[in-house]
């Protein structure tokens, strides 16, 4: 087993990753895949002062490529997040119109 160091949670500048991210589609061998450029990952991270992320991975021949895996924390918390604010809107319209 693994130990985790220095958990903690997710800092703003860490939850703005997802903010800056481009969703691409593109074709490879004959089938059609969604994805990031690894490049415009690597770009997002530097302008956001993350140089330490495991998001961007270099594999044995040396390329990079976007670990998607690393993705899921911050989408999960991005979609509790929206939900938190749904709740927040839904409880003022309900007071809005009385009900």
């Amino acid at each position: 087993m693994r130990d985790k160091q220095d958990v903690q949670p997710l800092r703003l500048v860490e939850k703005e990753v997802v903010d800056d991210l481009i969703p691409i589609s593109y074709r490879e061998d004959k089938l059609q895949h969604y994805g990031f450029l690894t490049k415009d990952v690597e770009e997002t991270l530097e302008d956001l002062g993350i140089w330490d992320s495991a998001l961007v991975q270099k594999g044995p021949d040396g390329t990079k490529r976007v670990a998607y895996e690393e993705l899921i924390p911050l989408l999960v918390d991005e979609v509790q997040t929206l939900k938190r604010q749904v709740r927040i809107l839904q409880t003022l319209m309900s007071d809005f119109l009385g009900g």
